[in-house]
């Protein structure tokens, strides 16, 4: 319970200008991520000047589900103002297609595609940091929320289903070829930096407060390790792929709930009555 200078209860949201509480709890949610290429990168070269160049293509954002949950611990500063910290254990899941085809140069009718739809999951032990501010004081508040993030990654797992579709004069065969997985954990560097800008809606009870949360996340450089692009033989022996330059942008909606830990601290300078 957090009690007021006078002795008197308080609840999360008001606290004021001499006093700076302290709050626990819970969150989660889901995301959807955004991966950005900044760089291509195939073992092949195109021959056909009227195919596209580009042998892959990442699905869009809203496709790509992964899910996040954790901590979340408040230091109200002000009765607005908040500063948060977020520890959490995210999944970033995207989605990509390769497609390769040959042609035979004496028949163009006869020709075999291969596709691989691949599943990238990314798993994170993640740190935000951010500075919030209410837009009101009332029990129902919007706000908005900024900082930046420090993730680990834990693993990192690619699963693949193949397909195979022979062309000719005569016939059109699509075979599936069964599916494959394997780790990309050493194909990603290991730490990331990045930014986080949001807000939400929060509702305050007397010792709690439960929000609902949407942020925007941004990756500030290249996840790919560049060194081992070409190392994972397995996966590149049996798909063709290797990974391109890639920046990680997600939304991310979460739930979240905390509680007054019962500490009330005068703020430096505060003159603290018996």
């Amino acid at each position: 319970m957090v009690m007021s200078s006078y002795g008197s209860a308080s609840p999360p949201g008001s606290a004021g200008k001499n006093n700076i509480k302290f709050l626990l709890g819970l969150r989660g949610g889901i995301n959807f991520t955004a991966p950005f290429v900044l760089n291509r990168y195939s073992i092949f070269s195109n021959t056909s000047p009227t195919l596209s160049p580009d042998f892959k293509t990442y699905d869009k954002w809203y496709k790509n589900l992964g899910s996040q949950y954790g901590l979340i611990a408040m230091i109200q500063l002000r009765e607005k103002t908040y500063i948060t910290l977020q520890p959490s254990l995210a999944t970033h899941n995207f989605n990509y297609t390769g497609r390769y085809t040959w042609v035979n140069p004496q028949d163009v009718s006869e020709n075999t595609t291969m596709t691989f739809h691949h599943k990238q999951s990314l798993k994170y032990a993640e740190f935000p940091l951010l500075f919030r501010q209410d837009l009101t004081a009332a029990r129902f508040r919007p706000y908005l929320q900024g900082g930046g993030f420090y993730s680990l990654l834990q693993s990192g797992m690619q699963d693949i289903a193949v397909t195979e579709q022979v062309n000719s004069s005569l016939v059109v065969n699509q075979i599936p070829e069964g599916n494959r997985s394997g780790s990309v954990s050493d194909q990603v560097i290991h730490t990331y930096l990045g930014l986080i800008a949001g807000g939400g809606l929060a509702y305050t009870f007397d010792f709690a407060m439960i929000g609902l949360d949407l942020q925007y996340k941004g990756g500030l450089y290249n996840i790919t390790n560049k060194a081992n692009r070409y190392s994972n033989q397995s996966l590149l022996g049996d798909t063709f792929d290797v990974p391109d330059d890639l920046s990680l942008y997600a939304w991310m909606v979460s739930f979240n709930v905390v509680f007054s830990l019962g500490l009330n601290k005068p703020a430096k300078g505060a003159l603290k009555c018996p």
